[in-house]
């Protein structure tokens, strides 16, 4: 009964939220659900100036890798990677594709030396990401000749974490597959090395996607446009 009752709920809701846009400020609770690697690349730069703004909204940030159907799970809006958003959603981007990088901490290269085509893959270590929705290992794609393609690479280590890799990679655990978003900062420090350059492939980058029924309420609205605001991309619809 509760499973039956909660659409319609939902939508009386909805509805009670869009008269609040005659208010001031809008007010509300805001439900998210977010991948970990959208949390330094995506939450952390606008949380603070979000709830300064917007003190009458509270925020929910659930931290799930995994598929989410929004919906059923209550939530207003999700954050994915564009390729993984669901047709019928309305998305809106959040930050530039995403070019994949092969990284390794300098003392990995130092006692195991660099690849210098995907194939050398095969003899190195290297630290793996299982999909917590299908169980699939993931496997590393690359471009040749503008021709893509993928290796299953050996590896010893495997996490359904995204941002472990990097950091199992900055201890010199094995090489990772990884966002550039994600591992600029500690390739600039030296922290991580990247290789394999000339063959990796990009992507679209992060969304934020949500139903078209939510599109006008004042809670998601303004949160967008802070998102916008402080990642400074182009508001473009996926």
């Amino acid at each position: 009964m509760h499973d039956r009752l909660r659409p319609a709920a939902r939508e009386v809701g909805d509805a009670i939220e869009s008269l609040i846009s005659f208010r001031d400020a809008p007010i509300g609770h805001l439900r998210i659900t977010v991948p970990r690697i959208a949390l330094p690349l995506v939450i952390e730069p606008i949380i603070g100036e979000f709830r300064r703004t917007y003190p009458g909204i509270s925020l929910e940030i659930d931290v799930e890798d995994a598929a989410v159907e929004l919906s059923a799970r209550g939530f207003d809006a999700g954050i994915r990677l564009g390729g993984s958003v669901e047709a019928d959603m309305i998305a809106v981007r959040l930050t530039p594709e995403i070019t994949w990088s092969v990284v390794g901490a300098p003392s990995y290269f130092a006692a195991k030396g660099r690849p210098t085509e995907p194939e050398e893959l095969i003899k190195h270590e290297c630290i793996l990401y299982r999909f917590p929705t299908s169980g699939a290992i993931h496997r590393w794609e690359f471009v040749r000749d503008e021709r893509n393609f993928s290796i299953d690479v050996p590896g010893k280590v495997i996490t359904s974490d995204s941002l472990l890799l990097i950091s199992l990679a900055r201890k010199g655990v094995g090489l990772t597959y990884s966002a550039d978003l994600v591992a600029t900062e500690d390739i600039a420090a030296g922290r991580l090395e990247a290789v394999l350059a000339p063959f990796l492939r990009k992507t679209p980058g992060l969304f934020l996607y949500f139903p078209a029924r939510m599109q006008a309420q004042p809670k998601l609205r303004v949160f967008i446009d802070t998102a916008v605001k402080a990642l400074s991309v182009c508001p473009g619809r996926y």
